[in-house]
């Protein structure tokens, strides 16, 4: 069972006042320490009445925490991108990022990927102008990890079989989190559509 999702969402700006609009959200996440952005749930309900069903529904996750979230200007003074880190409880917080979708309607590009701590499962999505154009989801990614181990291994010369777990973890962890980041990181085409 997973635990901890590290979801990564980063937003580049196009054109039109979604900007102005993410900078609000990052202002108001970054002064309250809050992901439950009024912009983005202007029908929360009371904090006291807020259930875990209420939060996977809405967030993604029993709970969901903000671990860094920026955003910059460029030269011009408009607003290039944005950058938000959250942490959540055993899913990724696709539905979060589509509140925020929803909010910032166009002249955007966002791109969220998530990966389970245990790597259980890993995923990305692309948004653009509010309309889902990319979805990778891999429900079963450590067999998929397993599965690479035995292709690396053989190409490497080595017999798994052979080696001791703590050998096989030490020889994995060198390639393994390159391996995630770049499996579950969108292909480049996606944004040139």
């Amino acid at each position: 069972m997973a635990n901890e999702v590290t979801n990564n969402i980063t937003i580049t700006f196009n054109s039109g006042p979604a900007g102005e609009k993410a900078a609000k959200v990052f202002k108001y996440i970054n002064e309250n320490d809050s992901l439950l952005v009024p912009e983005l749930f202007p029908n929360k309900p009371e904090d006291h009445q807020i259930c875990r069903s209420w939060m996977e529904q809405n967030l993604g996750g029993k709970w969901a925490r903000n671990e860094e979230a920026e955003i910059s200007r460029s030269d011009d003074g408009n607003y290039h991108d944005a950058h938000i880190n959250i942490g959540t409880a055993w899913s990724p917080c696709t539905p979060w990022v589509e509140h925020l979708v929803e909010y910032l309607v166009d002249g955007f590009t966002i791109t969220h990927t998530y990966v389970d701590e245990c790597l259980n499962f890993i995923g990305s999505n692309v948004w653009e102008d509010g309309e889902l154009i990319y979805n990778f989801d891999d429900e079963d990614f450590y067999s998929n990890l397993e599965e690479e181990s035995k292709v690396r291994a053989k190409s490497a010369g080595m017999v798994l079989e052979d080696m001791s777990d703590e050998d096989i973890d030490e020889w994995r962890w060198d390639w393994m989190w390159d391996f995630v980041y770049d499996t579950v990181e969108p292909p480049e085409e996606v944004y040139s559509q």
